[in-house]
C-alpha cells in the first residue's frame, strides 16, 4: 500500500490538546480505511464502510457517527482534542463531540503516517496540518478556506503539508523539517496527481449547530461526580452515590439502594445494576435533569461504550416538558423519547431523540428505567446539541437610519452572508440575528 509517513519532530511530550485538520476526496469508503496516524495505542484515525470515524487514541477508542466521511466530495475535516472530549468538524461545522477519558492524551510518537498497512488511504489529500493545540471552531473557520502563510511562525504547527510540489518526499511547510517519506508509490509523478477540488466555504447562510451539554447540564460524561456514600455496602469501594441528578423510585432492599449509581469498577460510569451483587429489578427508576431551554431544535444523546454492557431492557430516553419524567405506563406524554436498543458492538452505539422548542421552556431530560434478570446498563455519557430555528421568512423588517457610514453597534451583513461595513441606502441588512432595511 501507499504510505508517507513523517518524523514527528515538534511532538515530543504527551498532548492533551491537539487538533489534525485536512482537505480529503476519498475515491471509495471501506471498512479500516484512510488511516492517519501512528497505531492504536498512541494515535490513529481510520474510517468505515459508512463513513463512520474511529479514532483511538492512547488504548482509548472514539466511535463517531456515520455519515462524517464522505465518497467522491472534497470537503475539509478536523479533530480536535481538548479536556478529554475529541470533537469532529466538517467545512469549518461542527458534527459531533465525544468524550473518550477525563485525562486523554496522545503520547510521543515515532512517526505519523497517512496511509497504512492495515488502513489504506484510499483517496486525494491536501493541506493537512497538524496542530499541538485545541483550535477553536472560529480558528478553524479561519485557516481551513486558505494555504498557511509564512506557517514557520505559528510555534504550535508542527506538521504542514500543502503538497505544492511536482515530485519527491513531501516538503514540511511547518518550522519542524517533518518532511514524509514516500513508499509504496509507482513513478515518482505518480502521487502527484492535481486535485479537482474547490477550497472554498461560504459560512453566511449556515444554520448554527452547536454542543450545548455543559451549559445546561452537570455531570453529564464519565468520569461521574458521586458522593463518598456507598448505595451497596456489601462490596467495599465500588457503588457510589450519582450526584448532580434527580433520582426518583429508588429501590430499597436492606442496606443496598437499586436505581442510579456509579461504578468505580466500570470507569466510573453511570450505572443500573438489576439482581446482580445483592440489587435488586428496577422498576420506573427516573434519573434526570431539568433546565430552561431556548427556542431550538435539539438532539439529546445518551451514548455507549464498547467496554461495558449496555442491556437497556425496557428502558426510555426522555425529554419532558416541566419538571420530572412521566411514568413508564405514561412515556407517550413526554415532549419526545425513544425505547433504548441494546448496545450491539456492530450497529447500535447510542441512542437519541429529537425535539423543537418554540420558545423558551423547562424541559427534563434524563432516562425511565426498568431493568428484570440480572441485567446491567452502563452510560458513558450524555450530549445535548442544539441548533437555531430555520427563519419563517415572516419576521417583520425594523427601518432604520443610518448616519454613519460605518457601524459599530454589532456586526452587518448584506442577504447572502457576506460581512458590509459600509451599508447602502435602499438595501435589506441583517444586524444581530434581524432584518433591517437602510433609508
Amino acid at each position: 500500500n501507499a504510505k508517507v509517513a513523517a518524523s514527528t519532530n515538534g511532538f515530543s511530550g504527551s498532548s492533551s490538546a491537539f487538533t489534525v485538520e485536512w482537505w480529503m476526496r476519498p475515491d471509495n469508503l471501506e471498512n479500516n480505511c484512510l488511516g492517519l496516524g501512528e497505531s492504536e495505542s498512541t494515535f490513529l484515525v481510520t474510517t468505515e464502510a459508512d463513513g463512520r470515524v474511529n479514532i483511538f487514541i492512547g488504548n482509548r477508542k472514539v466511535r463517531g457517527y456515520s455519515g462524517y466521511i464522505i465518497a467522491n466530495e472534497w470537503h475539509h475535516y478536523a479533530i480536535v482534542l481538548e479536556g478529554g472530549y475529541v470533537t469532529l468538524y466538517r467545512d469549518g461545522v461542527y458534527f459531533e463531540k465525544d468524550y473518550i477519558s477525563y485525562n486523554a492524551s496522545i503520547p510521543s510518537l515515532s512517526q505519523f503516517a497517512i496511509g497504512n498497512d492495515n488502513a489504506k488511504m484510499n483517496g486525494q489529500i491536501d493541506e493537512l496540518r497538524i496542530w499541538k493545540k485545541a483550535l477553536s471552531n472560529a480558528a478553524l473557520i479561519e485557516v481551513c478556506n486558505s494555504p498557511i502563510e509564512n506557517p514557520g511562525t505559528y510555534s504550535d504547527l508542527v506538521l504542514y503539508y500543502d503538497f505544492n510540489q511536482s515530485g519527491g518526499d513531501v516538503i514540511d511547510r511547518a518550522s519542524n523539517g517533518n518532511n514524509g517519506v514516500r513508499s509504496g508509490f509507482g513513478p515518482d509523478g505518480d502521487a502527484w496527481g492535481l486535485s479537482k477540488g474547490v477550497f472554498s466555504l461560504s459560512y453566511g447562510d449556515e444554520i448554527s449547530k452547536e454542543d450545548v451539554t455543559s451549559l445546561y447540564l452537570t455531570n453529564y460524561c464519565a468520569e461521574f461526580a458521586h458522593s463518598n456514600n456507598l448505595v451497596n455496602p456489601n462490596i467495599s469501594n465500588r457503588f457510589y452515590e450519582l450526584t448532580g441528578w434527580t433520582i426518583e423510585n429508588a429501590g430499597r432492599n436492606g442496606n443496598v439502594t437499586t436505581g442510579a449509581h456509579v461504578d468505580a469498577q466500570k470507569d466510573y460510569f453511570m450505572t443500573f445494576t438489576s439482581n446482580w451483587d445483592g440489587f435488586g429489578a428496577v422498576k420506573n427508576h427516573k434519573t434526570y435533569q431539568t433546565a430552561t431551554l431556548p427556542a431550538g431544535k435539539y438532539k439529546f444523546i445518551a451514548k455507549y461504550y464498547d467496554k461495558w454492557e449496555g442491556q437497556s431492557g425496557n428502558s426510555y430516553l426522555v425529554a419532558a416538558q416541566g419538571t420530572g419524567l412521566p411514568d413508564t405506563e405514561n412515556v407517550a406524554s413526554a415532549i419526545s423519547y425513544t425505547k433504548m436498543k441494546e448496545y450491539d458492538h456492530a450497529t447500535v452505539f447510542s441512542n437519541e431523540i429529537e425535539f423543537t422548542l418554540e420558545a423558551e421552556t423547562e424541559v427534563s431530560l434524563g432516562l425511565i428505567v426498568n431493568l428484570d434478570y440480572k441485567s446491567c446498563l452502563t452510560i458513558k455519557e450524555f450530549i445535548l446539541e442544539w441548533e437555531e430555528l430555520e427563519d419563517s421568512g415572516e419576521e417583520e423588517t425594523a427601518v432604520v437610519e443610518i448616519a454613519e457610514e460605518t457601524i459599530e453597534n454589532g456586526a452587518i451583513y448584506n442577504l447572502q452572508g457576506i460581512k458590509v461595513l459600509k451599508p447602502v441606502k435602499g438595501n435589506i441588512y441583517i444586524r444581530g440575528g434581524k432584518k433591517f432595511y437602510v433609508k
